[in-house]
């Protein structure tokens, strides 16, 4: 099962240059095996945040066995932050626009948008497949979007979508996302929902070497 790695940081006042910096040390990431992309940003409150993507929970425990310490070390990050949260996910769909944009060159926008306690867990599932998905893969500047669920929590799930820019982002949220949820009413099953924006730092991806698919969906 392809897993999903979500790492935040509460970076210190006056550090925001040195963790980017650091950052750049984890490209070393392209020649692990499993390892099928990573990419982030600030968040609106200036949080790192970054996204990874392992082919199994095996590659992960491999990677973290052996060269993870001495990448970290490189990176001198461990004294640019206050806290670092890590939740591990479970992949469960995936959704690329109809006009496959290989990953924009410049930096975009992630909607990181988490779901607790999930009463229908089916349901959900079912709309973010059949309402969500025909509505995403046409909206104008959708890169990516990917669904997964907790590998702790059953009836949580991540929902991530990268935009091309953050107008793009809030003509869908204006035209589109408050009209499909008047119809469809998502709140019967939905009970905790938040949301974070994330600004990419395009100097934070890292895709597999030799790969010529440079997507994280």
């Amino acid at each position: 099962m392809t897993i999903i790695k979500l790492i935040k940081c509460k970076v210190k006042e006056g550090q925001h240059e040195s963790f980017s910096n650091g950052q750049l040390a984890w490209e070393a990431l392209r020649h692990c095996e499993g390892f099928e992309g990573q990419c982030g940003g600030w968040t609106q409150s200036r949080e790192a945040l970054v996204l990874g993507k392992w082919c199994s929970s095996g590659d992960v425990a491999q990677f973290m066995a052996s060269v993870h310490d001495s990448i970290f070390l490189k990176s001198n990050q461990e004294a640019t932050y206050s806290e670092c949260d890590i939740h591990y996910l479970e992949h469960c769909h995936s959704i690329v626009p109809l006009v496959t944009k290989n990953n924009a060159p410049g930096s975009g926008v992630i909607s990181v948008s988490r779901h607790d306690n999930i009463s229908d867990v089916d349901r959900f599932m079912h709309d973010q497949t059949n309402i969500w998905h025909p509505v995403l893969i046409r909206a104008e500047g959708m890169l990516g979007c990917f669904i997964s669920v907790s590998t702790l929590h059953s009836d949580c799930f991540l929902v991530v979508t990268h935009w091309q820019s953050f107008s793009d982002y809030e003509h869908f949220k204006e035209s589109t996302l408050l009209r499909e949820e008047q119809q469809n009413e998502p709140q019967r099953y939905l009970c905790d929902l938040s949301e974070c924006l994330v600004n990419e730092e395009v100097s934070w991806r890292v895709f597999p070497e030799n790969t010529k698919e440079k997507s994280m969906y």
